[in-house]
């Protein structure tokens, strides 16, 4: 790549909003952005600000490539179903532009009045829209909370099967599985070494997870929408000098930069 501006950003999704903003407004042009996980996965950022961002490289959280059953799931909701989640309730309402019945929702995202929406009709499908709710290509805050709820299991299995005299505690004593402390079961959790998704999932002397990220190419697809393009990764647990592995034969530069 030729010499160019590089600008490493660790804003949020919000911020970078402005950011860019400004930038367009002063008509400045051929950055090279490199994102941090707050943004490097923001579709809506491209929406609004492809010409700036295209080219731009990010270290997103490792992506998953299916969770089982996940997309079945949520394209399967309809308003019976999620009408008493406020949340849910308050995304259904934006997205398809009209009111539930007993909705605690109160007030509209857009320039409409939220009382003028003519009820939903009940036979709105997700299968007929795109959402990021319901996009499970780019799957990774998803896939955090997927390890988190299977490394509490773990560890409330490895809390249940532990023998007495063989435990981790004071004098090999187990914590008991229906009345123990929050810090006996982190204990646990320290402890455990499982397989997700074809992933391995441990943790340091600390307690902490084995850093891993994607590095990922913001790239126009044919239709305009953004493409993130894995161009390589970083891993924690590779020998000194290994840790970041690029390919930069399939990154597309900002415009104007090779």
């Amino acid at each position: 790549m030729a010499s160019s501006k590089v600008i490493i950003n660790f804003s949020s999704e919000s911020d970078m909003q402005g950011i860019l903003r400004e930038i367009r407004r002063r008509n400045i042009t051929g950055l090279q952005w490199i994102a941090s996980e707050a943004w490097a996965t923001a579709t809506l950022l491209w929406e609004k600000f492809e010409d700036l961002l295209t080219g731009t490289l990010g270290f997103a959280i490792r992506r998953a490539d299916m969770i089982p059953g996940l997309e079945e799931h949520l394209t399967s909701l309809r308003p019976s179903d999620i009408h008493k989640s406020a949340f849910l309730a308050e995304f259904w309402e934006e997205m398809f532009n009209c009111r539930l019945n007993g909705s605690v929702n109160s007030h509209s995202h857009g320039v409409d009045n939220y009382l003028d929406r003519l009820p939903c009709k009940g036979t709105e499908s997700l299968d007929d829209v795109y959402s990021p709710y319901s996009d499970v290509t780019q799957l990774r805050v998803s896939y955090n909370v997927y390890k988190a709820v299977y490394l509490v299991a773990h560890a409330l299995q490895d809390m249940s099967d532990c023998e007495g005299g063989k435990g981790p505690f004071s004098n090999g004593t187990c914590a008991d599985p229906k009345h123990f402390k929050p810090w006996q079961l982190i204990h646990y959790m320290r402890r455990a070494n499982f397989s997700a998704l074809g992933e391995e999932v441990n943790f340091d002397q600390n307690g902490d997870p084995i850093a891993y990220y994607d590095l990922v190419n913001w790239q126009r697809s044919p239709d305009g929408s953004l493409h993130l393009v894995k161009v390589g990764f970083y891993d924690a647990s590779s020998p000194a000098g290994y840790s970041l592995v690029i390919n930069d034969s399939v990154i597309q530069w900002p415009v104007g930069k090779q």
